[in-house]
């Protein structure tokens, strides 16, 4: 089990290391290294797609409550003015 953890760490070192990489800089490493770093960049733009796919989701989660609300309301106050004639 700390050997996968000491791998999982490894990983994880190696990978913040290879976004530090620019653009400019990765044409001198070795091929090997060149597609980890691709790998990683691809991996962080997947995560951010992801988060911002969650974001819009509880946006528009909360957006249709209001919405629910609002018709709700909208069907409510004509029975509170009947109500009160």
């Amino acid at each position: 089990m700390t050997d996968q953890l000491d791998l999982d760490e490894d990983h994880q070192a190696r990978t913040a290391w290879l976004l530090t990489i620019t653009t400019d800089q990765i044409k001198h490493y070795s091929f090997e290294t060149i597609c980890d770093w691709l790998i990683a960049r691809d991996d962080q733009c997947i995560a951010r797609l992801r988060a911002a796919c969650q974001i819009l989701r509880e946006q528009n989660d909360r957006q249709a409550r209001a919405h629910a609300r609002i018709v709700a309301a909208l069907a409510a106050a004509p029975a509170v003015r009947s109500a009160a004639d």
